[in-house]
């Protein structure tokens, strides 16, 4: 897949939870088939865990940690963003 997922277009009239659990719709078909998950971050403010929940916590569980690590390319992030995913992952790992 080489088009992006827009992280702010799964937020419109949406709760963190209702985007989250829609790009878990759309990265699981990508994660089954080995591609590359390309998310721009151009315009979203904060991603709080409420999101990364449903979206990082359901394909970890069903793809492992690393091969979703390795799957996912961050575009337009911040450094403070690309910080709380990386704790995510870090804490999500330490706990299961």
């Amino acid at each position: 897949m080489n088009d992006y997922i827009y992280i702010k277009d799964l937020l419109v009239n949406g709760s963190f939870p209702e985007g989250g659990a829609k790009l878990y719709e759309l990265a699981r078909p990508i994660m089954q088939s080995e591609g590359t998950i390309k998310l721009n971050f151009d315009g979203v403010d904060a991603l709080p865990s409420l999101f990364m929940n449903v979206s990082f916590g359901k394909l970890i569980p069903e793809f492992g940690l690393k091969n979703v690590v390795q799957s996912l390319k961050f575009y337009d992030i911040s450094k403070v963003q690309l910080e709380h995913i990386r704790r995510y992952f870090k804490r999500f790992n330490e706990t299961n």
